[in-house]
């Protein structure tokens, strides 16, 4: 495993749902913003995931950071981090909302 899918493989891996990712609890998933900025690996953007009666279902809510042209590589690492840290502080919360990072690998 590389250092991305360390830093992700202590989620809720999804492939079971069809997706070969992790979802996170907000808490965990902004604790991982921090260790994927330390790598230096850009957040391309995000799906929202709701566990529901043991399932996790996607709720079709995402965001998502391209980067700019000309945009240095570091500007572009700092703004996707940012960009995912806003939408999921601001992201309505009850319990079962978990965040899928869709980093740059």
């Amino acid at each position: 495993m590389n250092k991305i899918d360390n830093i992700l493989s202590r989620g809720i891996f999804l492939k079971s749902f069809g997706v070969n990712n992790w979802a996170f609890t907000k808490d965990e998933a902004l604790n991982v913003l921090k260790e994927l900025e330390d790598v230096t690996t850009p957040i391309l953007g995000g799906d929202v995931w709701i566990l529901q009666n043991e399932q996790m279902n996607h709720n079709y809510d995402n965001w998502y950071c391209e980067r700019l042209p000309n945009e240095p590589y570091s500007d572009y690492v700092h703004r996707s981090i940012c960009k995912a840290n806003n939408y999921i502080n601001n992201y309505p919360q009850n319990g079962n909302i978990y965040f899928e990072l869709l980093p740059l690998k």
